[in-house]
């Protein structure tokens, strides 16, 4: 009887340490899963956080594509406004020009007018000494016969 209860014991003993180390192996696999359950969250949150990103980053490029196609648009309104202005502005020399050049046929006319003035003028007054020289040399012959 001593020794069976010494073998019962024995026994228990024996029980309770494999229950000890299964309870050391249940208690560390616990720790790995806890672990592994740790790493997987925040391997997900850093997903997360990299598709945040990537929304972010792509609605940042579609705003500026955005940005991008307004100053476009702009930018060709300008060119656009500048072109008109440009040709109103070569109109505007191409009347001035036009008018220049009225202007320097008007001169050149009233020039040539000027001179023709000028010429007759002078024929005039040619004229004018000849009936004068004329008439003193008929007023001297007059005179003489008289």
């Amino acid at each position: 009887a001593v020794q069976e209860i010494e073998a019962m014991r024995e026994e228990r003993m024996v029980e309770e340490e494999m229950a000890q180390e299964q309870l050391a192996a249940l208690a560390e696999l616990r720790r790995g899963r806890e672990e592994r359950d740790r790493k997987a969250r925040a391997a997900q949150d850093e997903m997360r956080r990299l598709v945040e990103q990537a929304q972010e980053q792509e609605a940042e490029q579609a705003r500026l594509e955005a940005e991008v196609a307004r100053s476009s648009v702009r930018i060709e309104e300008i060119d656009q406004g500048l072109l008109e202005k440009k040709a109103m502005a070569e109109q505007v020399i191409g009347q001035r020009r036009g008018r220049e050049d009225l202007e320097a046929k008007a001169v050149a006319k009233v020039q040539g007018a000027l001179r023709e003035v000028d010429d007759q003028e002078m024929r005039v007054k040619a004229q004018q000494k000849r009936v004068e020289a004329l008439r003193q040399e008929f007023e001297g012959g007059v005179r003489r016969k008289g």
